[in-house]
């Protein structure tokens, strides 16, 4: 019952907050999103997720964002995720969240970047390497604030609040079942030959029965060409955050991207990170197909241009 209640709360704001867009002009672009991840995140287990989302933007001085996400993820043992990103589980933690199931037997899941993970419903069937769930995410909403520059001039600072609303089923390992949210300021400076970019965050994470989260701090730092041939557009960047699980370190990745116009108002994006500490994923990849006019708005982690 409680379950339902949530589901019906979450769709009311929806349907009020879709009014927004309306109100924030300037640009609108859509997003539609395929991505996978895989890693042990210094488990020893590996963790595998794959997802689909579809995206809304628009605005400049206000922004206005919302992500869908419809996600499958592999039950192993290992890793959950959170607003801030892919969280590792150590052994300790293990036993905590074995306690919480009471003995079912049910093994945990990985989720989708920036989403997040809860303890699987028990069941009857053996989980194994090759047993997959699949479902609606947790929903984000977004809105933005741009604090200086922008138009004609060479450098932008942008305010951000996103929430991640607990819209997927924690029981079947798609979600915690809990609200997190994520405040922060990113700015980029134009140069001759590229844009430098940056930005830092602070996350509060809910903490659901099994255990308790860290709230943190994220950053990251990036640099991004101007359009070569074809209007290709190539970026770098370095993003990470402090410790979400206590005792299993800060997550560190480096990441590289292009942007491609396949058409007037059609535009082909791809991301890839690689980890460089144990609690980050090994890799991840994410291929997007975005149409519409793309508006300014603040960079954050997992929204890089």
């Amino acid at each position: 019952m409680m379950r339902n209640e949530r589901w019906w709360t979450t769709m009311l704001l929806l349907a009020l907050v879709s009014s927004l867009p309306a109100l924030a002009g300037a640009g609108s672009e859509w997003t539609l999103t395929g991505w996978a991840a895989s890693g042990d995140y210094g488990t020893g287990v590996d963790a595998d997720t794959r997802a689909f989302s579809l995206r809304y933007v628009t605005g400049d001085t206000f922004q206005f964002r919302l992500e869908v996400p419809w996600v499958a993820v592999r039950r192993t043992l290992g890793v959950t995720w959170t607003g801030a990103g892919p969280v590792p589980v150590d052994e300790g933690h293990r036993g905590e969240w074995s306690d919480w199931m009471g003995g079912h037997g049910s093994m945990p899941g990985g989720g989708h970047a920036p989403l997040a993970l809860a303890p699987l419903e028990a069941t009857d069937d053996p989980v194994g390497d090759d047993r997959w769930a699949t479902g609606l995410g947790d929903v984000r909403i977004g809105v933005g604030r741009r604090l200086a520059g922008g138009g004609l001039k060479v450098y932008r600072l942008d305010a951000a609040l996103e929430v991640k609303l607990p819209t997927a089923d924690e029981e079947r390992g798609l979600g915690t079942g809990e609200w997190d949210a994520r405040v922060g300021l990113s700015g980029e400076y134009h140069g001759w030959a590229a844009s430098f970019f940056g930005g830092i965050g602070w996350n509060r994470i809910g903490d659901p029965d099994w255990i308790d989260f860290k709230d943190t701090v994220d950053g990251f730092v990036g640099l991004e060409s101007e359009p070569l041939r074809g209007g290709l557009v190539l970026s770098g960047w370095l993003e990470g955050n402090g410790e979400i699980t206590p005792g299993t370190g800060s997550r560190v990745a480096l990441g590289a991207g292009l942007r491609l116009p396949l058409h007037e108002r059609l535009g082909l994006r791809v991301l890839a990170t690689t980890g460089l500490t144990d609690a980050a994923e090994d890799w991840s990849l994410s291929l997007g197909i975005s149409w519409g006019v793309p508006p300014s708005r603040p960079r954050t982690p997992g929204m890089l241009r």
